[in-house]
């Protein structure tokens, strides 16, 4: 099965106000909560594209995490309300909150942060424990995430170490020193975005240019993200925002983008990306065909609130707008 793991979750408000700025007052146009962290995005977004997709075969899709007591009833419900199978374990201390401002006028986005609980030792132990007793042998464990204060750096380094010793497939999303650290323990796939990427090569150029105009960098990038693969690390795809995606292994780079008018929300297209890619993959579909799945999931994660709570009809069709070229 697939299996989703999420150490540092978070309850995410959204927020629409018209003409937001910093120091105003304001109306709130609407808002809505949804109780997620990015492997909860995730799963839903791989769950969505497998209904789309079930003549082909329903893929077994669990999410492992970490949840504050006090928030676990209302993960219970929005999980048995999606169908996604779940394990949580309760920390004692309140989940961490995210606010997202949106401003239909400008199309502008204000993320607002709060640190939540910390995890400690033993219960970091009891959930480690939890992911190996979960997993076994042809599973794909999707390791998504920051992690909470508390938590060693090197923790995605151990577990995905651990869970490659029982022949279990490693997929490691996550940013900062987390990302650096993980990723020594050769994942099968990484999915850095430019700034990302540029943090695991030291010697890499200045990018700044690169962020400002990936498209005519495409080459120098995914030269980049090769430079990532090893025996280990067999797929790098780079995630380039608004223009798209690079998707490198040994044999080939592909690049591919999608037009999407009018995006409402850009949080969890990323994790939505990864679940329609996995998806492609669980179900033996060829790179090209998990590639431009995985663009048309983060695309359709932009047109609607809430991260992976897109449709199934629009993934489709979204799927038939990809355009994609081999980087030679």
């Amino acid at each position: 099965m697939i299996v989703a793991v999420l150490l540092n979750p978070t309850i995410d408000e959204v927020i629409e106000i018209s003409h937001f700025h910093v120091g105003g007052t304001f109306k709130v146009n609407r808002s809505e909560t949804f109780p997620l962290g990015k492997a909860i995005s995730f799963a839903l977004s791989a769950k969505t594209l497998n209904n789309a997709l079930i003549n082909e075969k329903e893929v077994p899709i669990k999410v492992l995490a970490c949840i504050g007591k006090d928030e676990i009833p209302i993960y219970n419900s929005f999980l048995d309300e999606k169908k996604i199978a779940f394990r949580f374990m309760s920390i004692d201390g309140i989940t961490r909150s995210n606010k997202t401002i949106i401003d239909p006028r400008t199309y502008s986005v204000t993320h607002i942060r709060k640190k939540g609980f910390k995890i400690s030792k033993s219960e970091l132990d009891r959930f480690s424990n939890l992911v190996q007793d979960t997993t076994e042998a042809g599973d794909i464990a999707v390791f998504c995430g920051s992690i909470p204060p508390g938590v060693p750096n090197n923790i995605y380094f151990k577990m995905i170490k651990e869970s490659q010793k029982k022949g279990v497939k490693c997929v490691l999303d996550t940013s900062g020193v987390e990302l650096f650290e993980g990723y020594k323990a050769k994942p099968w796939m990484i999915k850095p975005n430019l700034e990302e990427l540029a943090s695991l090569l030291p010697d890499s150029p200045v990018i700044k240019e690169y962020i400002e105009n990936p498209g005519n960098n495409l080459k120098n990038i995914s030269n980049m993200s090769k430079k990532l693969l090893s025996d280990g690390t067999e797929i790098v795809i780079t995630t380039l925002g608004r223009w798209g995606a690079i998707c490198c292994t040994k044999e080939k780079c592909l690049y591919g983008t999608i037009i999407v008018e009018d995006p409402v929300n850009t949080v969890g297209s990323g994790d939505s990306f990864l679940g329609g890619f996995l998806i492609g993959h669980y179900l033996e579909n060829s790179l090209e065909e998990c590639f431009k799945w995985g663009l048309a999931c983060g695309a359709a994660n932009t047109l609607k609130s809430g991260a992976g709570l897109f449709t199934m009809t629009k993934v489709r069709d979204l799927y038939k707008q990809v355009e994609f070229e081999e980087i030679v």
